[in-house]
């Protein structure tokens, strides 16, 4: 925990601000393998049959009703994107309607607020999908991703990649996950009576999943900033947490007493740092990747989906 009871009161706000801006320096530029996780795990919905969607005003408005029995919150938003196919439209056959937000108005309809005007007036059967999900704000990067035992090709995808380029053709290709992308920051479909969320790190799974299944994932974990000076770096070495304390000490030594010596023991605790993260890695020569030692895996080369012009470099 890092130790800034040193400080006099009047400064805890500065305080916060140099542990803060250390923790990025020393912990978030780089990829400890102490910030390894394990635990996560996304609950993919299946898709929605047979609802109705009803636009009323073509060109001008982007709300839609959606009608079905039994519908509930987390049919029309959460932490992915909705997105509505219909499957009486010849024209949008292939086209996911982006649900920005919703409400339930009651268990049997539901309004939509569309991403963008529909053109037309209709009312005709639809489906909603849920491929895109919004990961928590913990997740700096993914670097697996499995469904049950079975590892899913993982892909790091360029920010600006759009769901078309992901998904072509949205309405012929259902099942469990092969395929996970990861990348770009997006906002979930919300509640229409609350504010907008903040974006958060997208995964796309691949295919539409058909039913619900569960994707387990491990990546590098992102500390939040410390807003209290009892807070807590969870997981981090005391080695390190030292280190970043007398990063911090340093940049207030030269901020509020022009102690400008303290910029040496600043780059001394930086050099430090930087080669306990070299030590902790090891040899990485001396590495050797291994793979799935059940040769019959069925998923074993499995590269499907996401074509490559989408990924980034």
């Amino acid at each position: 925990m890092p130790d800034t009871g040193a400080f006099v009161e009047t400064e805890d706000l500065a305080t916060l601000n140099a542990v803060n801006s250390a923790i990025e320096e020393i912990l978030t530029e780089k990829k400890w393998e102490f910030d390894i996780r394990t635990d996560g795990q996304i609950a993919l919905r299946g898709k929605l049959e047979d609802l109705q969607f009803t636009v009323n005003i073509a060109d001008t408005s982007s709300v839609a009703l959606l009608r079905s029995s039994g519908l509930v919150n987390a049919d029309v938003f959460g932490d992915y994107v909705v997105r509505l196919l219909s499957s009486g439209l010849t024209d949008y056959a292939n086209t996911a309607l982006r649900v920005n937000s919703s409400t339930i108005a009651q268990t049997t309809f539901s309004f939509l607020t569309l991403e963008t005007v529909f053109p037309d007036v209709v009312s005709e059967p639809c489906d909603l999908h849920y491929s895109e999900y919004i990961l928590p704000d913990t997740v700096a990067e993914v670097i697996r991703a499995t469904y049950q035992e079975y590892p899913l090709t993982l892909n790091q995808v360029d920010p600006k990649v759009s769901y078309s380029e992901i998904f072509p053709r949205p309405h012929n290709e259902f099942g469990p996950p092969e395929v996970i992308a990861v990348g770009g920051f997006d906002i979930p479909t919300y509640d229409v009576q609350s504010a907008v969320p903040a974006p958060g790190l997208r995964m796309a799974v691949w295919p539409v999943p058909d039913e619900d299944y569960i994707v387990n994932y491990s990546y590098y974990y992102r500390h939040a900033e410390l807003g209290a000076t009892t807070d807590v770096l969870k997981g981090v070495p005391q080695n390190i947490v030292s280190r970043i304390v007398d990063m911090a000490t340093a940049d207030m030594k030269v901020f509020y007493e022009k102690d400008y010596e303290a910029l040496a023991i600043r780059s001394s605790v930086r050099r430090s740092a930087d080669e306990i993260y070299k030590s902790h890695g090891g040899s990485r020569s001396a590495r050797k990747r291994i793979g799935n030692w059940d040769s019959s895996s069925r998923h074993n080369g499995v590269q499907r989906g996401f074509p490559g012009k989408i990924l980034g470099s």
